[in-house]
């Protein structure tokens, strides 16, 4: 990919496409508890996963299944943090 400048008028918009690898899709959030990331809640366990990759990622329409989630880890007497990850 070559560099190119291109004189721009202050307050004139300008649309800018962006090559795909450098697009953000979506956003997400994933729960952590401790330094491990939460992926279920089965037979009154709570299962964790090393990385973000093996993490449940809540979309946005999903609110009410990460409040669900946190709730249950709440009872189990862990702290859990919310993790704003963008999908690319």
């Amino acid at each position: 990919m070559k560099n190119v400048n291109i004189p721009i008028e202050v307050g004139k918009e300008v649309e800018l496409t962006l090559p795909v690898c450098l697009r953000a899709y979506s956003s997400a959030i994933a729960l952590m508890i401790g330094y491990r990331f939460f992926y279920a809640y089965k037979n009154n366990r709570l299962s964790t996963a090393w990385c973000l990759a093996g993490g449940k990622l809540f979309g946005t329409g999903q609110i009410e299944e990460l409040e669900k989630a946190e709730k249950a880890i709440a009872e189990k007497g862990k702290k859990s943090r919310r993790v704003y990850v963008t999908i690319i």
